[in-house]
């Protein structure tokens, strides 16, 4: 079984604000939960100023106040813990998830591959793109690491579920919009089944954003939902699900990639 806490936060725009209130969060968890995900610009998303400009000034290298007293918080509650941060190294700033042990040592992270520049939007302004896929290991059990955008595109999750990912963890800030909510459910449960792995899905509850964070399963069924509204839930996956479920449909082994 694997406890996983979904933390449904509202950023705001103070960055100070958002950096208690993750802590409070996490000191009220139970403390049987294995691993707390936050959601995308939990350090914070700008009512008045331009995304870019606000971004440029939140930013922060990994020695900075908002991760160190994050990781400090994690290791006292000895929880793993999932937070995104904008990362600033040297001239460049990321969009960055940043997995923390119980320890408070990090981990993993994974820079956001794919960056938003559709709808009028252009995260490519102020954020420079990842390279790499991420995946961690927790107790025998193989996470991948997305970021919202990510979701549109099927070759990286199916990458990470040949490498041997077992649940996909997306962080997210997905805006609303016509039928926006519903894409946000449908992707991810395609990209679960067709991968025959877990997904959860953490979205930011700020009011540009659906929240409506879920878990779905191999099946492409959506076990758990939060709604709307800051709140968080916990959802125990267990493990023999998946087990029976790629038993049931070994669609990776069924693939006949050289008829295409």
């Amino acid at each position: 079984m694997l406890k996983i806490a979904l933390i449904q936060f509202a950023s705001h725009p103070d960055k100070s604000f958002n950096l208690e209130k993750a802590k409070k969060f996490l000191n009220s968890l139970p403390s049987d939960v294995d691993i707390a995900i936050f959601p995308e610009y939990m350090m914070g998303y700008p009512e008045d100023v331009a995304l870019k400009e606000y971004v440029e000034k939140m930013a922060e290298d990994e020695n900075g106040e908002f991760l160190s007293s994050l990781r400090d918080c994690v290791k006292s509650k000895g929880i793993w813990t999932i937070v995104n941060v904008f990362e600033r190294e040297g001239k460049k700033v990321y969009n960055t998830n940043f997995v923390i042990d119980d320890s408070g040592d990090i981990v993993a992270r994974y820079r956001k591959i794919h960056l938003f520049d559709v709808l009028g939007y252009r995260e490519s302004d102020y954020f420079s793109a990842g390279k790499e896929i991420t995946t961690f290991q927790y107790r025998g059990v193989k996470l991948g690491l997305a970021t919202c955008f990510d979701l549109r595109f099927p070759e990286m999750f199916r990458k990470m579920a040949l490498m041997g990912v077992d649940v996909f963890v997306v962080p997210s800030a997905w805006y609303v919009g016509g039928l926006k909510e519903m894409q946000w459910q449908i992707i991810g449960q395609v990209r679960a089944h067709e991968n025959v792995a877990f997904l959860i899905a953490v979205c930011n509850s700020a009011k540009p954003f659906v929240g409506r964070s879920y878990v779905a399963d191999p099946y492409g069924v959506i076990r758990y939902e939060l709604g709307i509204g800051e709140r968080y839930g916990v959802y125990e996956i267990d493990l023999k699900e998946l087990e029976k479920a790629r038993r049931d449909l070994p669609l990776l082994n069924l693939r006949r990639t050289e008829a295409y």
